[in-house]
């Protein structure tokens, strides 16, 4: 699954996507991390909503108008990211980028888009990044 945050393109296994939907009401979490934008009820269950571009330094993410729900090893969370592109293979992946986060990046058509990791990704979510 292909999407963008603060205008750079970044692919996910949608294996690990339970649902693609807007961005729901927010309750704020005062002392959460600055990553947490808040909390969300997504069909009953009260999630945490991550900003990715935040988990990814690249600004606040104020663009944000959707939101991935993600399962890893049965924990659910919620990640906001500006638009989904695509849901389809994943791309080949031909970089290796230096960040933890990613798994690596491939050329699609004339974008670079950089496959996350979802586990390191959520690691840093508890940790902060």
């Amino acid at each position: 699954m292909t999407v963008v945050v603060s205008g750079e393109r970044y692919a996910l296994d949608v294996e690990d996507v339970l649902e693609i939907t807007e961005l729901e009401e927010l309750t704020p979490v005062p002392g959460a991390p600055e990553t947490v934008l808040g909390v969300c009820n997504v069909r009953g269950e009260i999630l945490p909503l991550n900003s990715l571009a935040r988990l990814l330094g690249l600004g606040d993410g104020a663009g944000a108008q959707r939101m991935l729900v993600t399962d890893n090893a049965g924990m659910h969370t919620a990640l906001a990211v500006d638009a989904v592109l695509d849901v389809g293979p994943a791309p080949a992946l031909t970089e290796h980028p230096d960040s933890p986060l990613l798994d690596g990046a491939a050329l699609v058509g004339e974008a670079l888009v950089g496959m996350i990791n979802l586990p390191m990704l959520l690691s840093a979510a508890q940790t902060g990044p």
